[in-house]
């Protein structure tokens, strides 16, 4: 399979640029400052799990078009989508479930609490400034939802200085996007403000009127399905005297998506989410920070035009978090976070609104080159009662270079509102989704770049399917996911590559079935070269097949993608980007019926001034 000599040339390359850079002991470049790990910052080579960091300059080079396209291929990180441009694209972090990641943006909890699931192709890259990928179960931290791990999207960040940025382009299927922002300082108060535009005409994303493999045949709704979306994001800080800070954020992405469907063929959709927080030196060894946040997921669903459905969630949420120095080799942090959910729907749900207060603590200790974290988390919950989690954690580090990490913890995923409430369908009787995993890794920084490995196991239980003609919601299903995730990334001169792969086998402990939607085997090689003011640039990802069903009798093949990018830089402010997406026009599904596009070209002019 083309697919599976693509990864192995990529594992090959790895070895080789490996072993070339073997001699190399001692660190240059300083590892970026994350946070999402442990709720406080500390560098990413220091975290006690395998954490993926993107930076704005990784967007900008990769010239990706949207979220989904940027992610994939990532350790751990497959995706199914139906279609492109805005359409529903689900996320398998390590495996799990795409409603078992925990979302967040700037620290604000996002996604549908009647499905459970985020829109990943809503988000327009050109409000992102960072991304933190964690991988591995987090609910010890955070309560539920991070069983898969935690992605933490961080929009555009105030700056020392004014810097003023614009985009322009076009491309494939009547497609236009423009964006533009500005950030800087004024004293002591840091601000930022962007905003985007993008609407494209799409293309007929689903096969029509063909059987769909599950007793019925698609739409026959033949004509493209568009999408368009306007986004604003902004953020202001202050400092004050004796350090505290104060911040506030907002983003917002409205729009609409177009598709195929019975009951409904377009969404006038809102992604929201705001929150301010406060920081506060209580002493020199005690940090305190308080947060409020509040999120919408809004879908207003349409047929022909005519207004048909109605799904929105809030979430609102409060935190505390003290973050406490016992002695040089300690470090503790507890707090308190309390979440209200509300749901508001044409459908009679039997219940509309709950709530939940968790309580948690974290210890690290640092003991020579041993280093410790031991989290705990209790949960509290108006629809499910209460749940407990806890995660320990240890590494050790050989040299400055190289690091031994090793783990387990306990999740868990909570039945969303659909799976409780859903008129005629839901059963208040569900309990939440339980797991327990562990990890080991080796990670090694090197003076040309630096890799990690890690094998791990999940094992996951009380899964809700849905089983008898009603399709009614059960705890009634086990799995168990074995994988094995490496990545490598080298620099060196006008180079730059990066590659990852990772082997999953993710099985219905029940029936020996591989879960639907997952790959075995999935990787990505990106690599660029700086030539005077040219840049050039490749990746190539790949998938071998999976199932469409849970029964693995609907089979997706396994796929290969090439594309190209360059970019020449006009003037010191002024950079002309062009890419063009599956060379090949490879023809290839991730969801049963749903077509993904062909070959596709787009050219843009980017502005960064100050």
């Amino acid at each position: 399979m083309f697919c599976r000599r693509i990864l192995s040339s990529g594992l090959v390359l790895y070895a080789v640029m490996t072993a070339c850079d073997a001699r190399a002991q001692e660190v240059v470049a300083p590892s970026p400052i994350i946070v999402t790990a442990t709720r406080t910052p500390e560098t990413a080579d220091s975290a006690l799990v395998p954490v993926t960091v993107i930076t704005r300059a990784q967007i900008e080079r990769s010239q990706a078009t949207s979220l989904p396209q940027l992610l994939a291929g990532l350790p751990g990180v497959q995706l199914s989508s139906n279609g492109a441009f805005g359409k529903t694209t689900s996320l398998y972090l390590r495996g799990t479930n795409s409603n078992q990641v925990l979302v967040l943006i700037d620290g604000v909890r996002v996604g549908s609490s009647t499905t459970g699931d985020v829109s990943w192709s809503l988000i327009p890259l050109a409000q992102i400034e960072r991304i933190e990928i964690v991988r591995g179960p987090l609910s010890s931290l955070y309560g539920s939802d991070a069983v898969g791990g935690v992605i933490q999207i961080f929009t555009r960040h105030p700056t020392r200085k004014t810097h003023v940025t614009a985009d322009a382009g076009g491309g494939t299927y009547g497609t236009g996007e423009a964006s533009a922002g500005v950030t800087g300082m004024a004293g002591t108060t840091g601000y930022s403000l962007a905003v985007s535009r993008l609407q494209t005409n799409g293309y007929d994303v689903q096969q029509n009127n063909v059987p769909s493999g599950y007793g019925y045949n698609t739409p026959d709704q033949p004509g493209n399905d568009g999408y368009h979306n306007t986004a604003v994001s902004a953020s202001l800080t202050r400092a004050f005297d004796g350090s505290t800070r104060a911040s506030a954020h907002f983003f917002r992405a409205q729009g609409q998506t177009q598709y195929a469907g019975f009951s409904s063929n377009a969404t006038d959709f809102v992604r929201q989410a705001a929150g301010t927080s406060l920081l506060v030196p209580v002493t020199g060894r005690w940090l305190s920070k308080f947060a409020l946040g509040t999120s919408a997921d809004d879908d207003n669903d349409l047929y022909n035009g005519v207004h048909v459905s109605t799904f929105d969630s809030n979430l609102d949420t409060v935190s505390w978090q003290n973050d406490l120095v016992l002695s040089s080799h300690q470090d503790l942090m507890v707090g308190s976070d309390y979440s209200a959910e509300r749901v508001s729907s044409n459908a009679a749900f039997t219940l509309t609104h709950r709530h939940d207060t968790g309580v948690f603590a974290m210890d690290q200790i640092h003991l020579g080159r041993n280093r410790v974290q031991l989290s705990a988390r209790r949960d509290d919950n108006s629809s499910y009662g209460s749940h407990g989690t806890g995660a320990l954690a240890w590494g050790y580090r050989f040299t400055q270079a190289l690091r031994l990490t090793a783990s387990y913890g306990t999740a868990f995923d909570a039945p969303t509102f659909d799976d409780l409430y859903y008129p005629g369908f839901g059963n208040p009787n569900l309990s939440p989704e339980r797991s327990h995993s562990t990890d080991v890794g080796l990670h090694g920084r090197l003076v040309r770049g630096e890799w990690e490995v890690h094998a791990f196991r999940t094992d996951i239980s009380d899964l809700i399917v849905f089983v008898g003609p009603g399709f009614f919601p059960e705890n009634a299903a086990q799995a168990q996911i074995d994988g094995l995730e490496s990545s490598y990334l080298f620099h060196q001169g006008p180079w730059r590559m990066h590659a990852a792969l990772t082997v999953l086998d993710p099985r219905d402990q029940q029936t020996g079935t591989l879960l639907p939607r997952r790959s075995r085997e999935s990787g990505r090689i990106d690599i660029d070269r700086k030539v005077g003011e040219f840049r050039f640039g490749t990746t190539v990802y790949g998938q071998s097949y999976s199932y469409d069903d849970t029964a693995n009798t609907i089979r997706l093949g396994g796929f290969s993608l090439f594309d190209l990018r360059a970019s020449y830089r006009l003037s010191r402010t002024l950079t002309l980007d062009t890419r063009l997406d599956n060379v090949f026009a490879k023809q290839y599904q991730t969801a049963y019926t749903y077509v993904e596009p062909g070959r596709t070209a787009f050219v843009s002019l980017r502005y960064v001034g100050g």
